[in-house]
């Protein structure tokens, strides 16, 4: 507060120029001193370094936060400005009805047409899938290993395609007890690997991807492997959860719905994955 004006600043993209002036102008008439935006426009990368600095300076001065996000669009720099106000302790309120979901930002059409190149890996997906209840054959194996990249020796691969068959006979295993069962095997932490089994048990989990991760500002920390551990199952609740409430959204049914019209063959994929295919040919 500044004697008796709450202090709010606007967050968002420039994009929209027109409702942050008019958030402003509201705001100001309410009684708030209203911190913005300082150039809309593009700049060059120094610049946006230094920009983007100064708005969370503009943030630590704040009282409050208020997203602009017209039609639900949270870009990634948005999004760390509102973990920012999060961790600082400032609420953030939002323009438009808010599921609290980071909103990437996607260009559907480049996304499709890279998809549109990349059609055999969806089908090598399909082929991992299709064999997904015999994790003891040996073709099963190459069709996993070539389509998610093992690069482990055979002491490893051994391990984890056995572990994989324990887990088959189970109901419902979650990703802590898998993690931490490929590390008693093992002696590594592979949360990638580990969120790639769980994902090839249930299509509904996703694949712990070290992309998805930078566009949600997220990073598994830890100096024990005890601390890795606990993170890496926090942390990937975090990406199951960001699956779960996207999905809900407007933006996550219209790719699902562009995803079907362009893929009908591939029209039974679990929405989950049909995400994660558009996110990877996003990046």
């Amino acid at each position: 507060m500044v004697d008796k004006y709450k202090v709010v600043t606007l967050c968002g993209s420039t994009r929209f120029k027109d409702e942050f002036i008019a958030a402003e102008k509201r705001l100001t008439l309410e009684g708030n001193i209203v911190l913005s935006v300082g150039f809309f426009g593009e700049v060059g990368d120094s610049a946006k370094e230094m920009l983007d600095d100064m708005h969370k300076r503009k943030i630590d001065m704040a009282d409050e936060i208020l997203v602009i996000n017209v039609d639900g669009y949270i870009g990634s720099s948005t999004q760390s400005e509102i973990e920012y106000a999060k961790a600082a302790g400032k609420p953030v309120r939002y323009l438009e009805n808010h599921e609290d979901c980071f909103i990437p930002c996607i260009d559907l059409d480049e996304a499709m047409a890279k998809l549109k190149t990349l059609e055999k890996d969806i089908r090598r997906y399909f082929e991992v899938m299709r064999m997904a209840e015999t994790p003891e054959n040996p073709e099963f194996r190459k069709k996993f290993n070539a389509f998610y990249r093992v690069r482990r020796d055979e002491a490893w691969r051994s391990e984890f395609y056995q572990l994989m068959e324990d887990f088959r006979k189970k109901d419902d295993p979650y990703f802590g007890e898998v993690l931490l069962r490929l590390h008693q095997r093992t002696g590594q932490i592979e949360p990638s690997f580990a969120s790639k089994m769980l994902a090839t048990l249930n299509a509904d989990m996703p694949i712990w991807d070290s992309n998805f991760l930078r566009v949600l500002h997220l990073k598994l920390t830890g100096t024990t492997p005890e601390l890795k551990l606990s993170n890496a199952v926090a942390l990937y609740d975090k990406i199951r959860r960001w699956y779960q409430d996207f999905l809900q959204t407007e933006t996550a049914r219209g790719i699902l719905q562009r995803f079907d019209r362009e893929f009908p063959e591939f029209t039974d994929m679990s929405p989950t994955k049909k995400i994660d295919f558009v996110l990877w040919a996003s990046v």
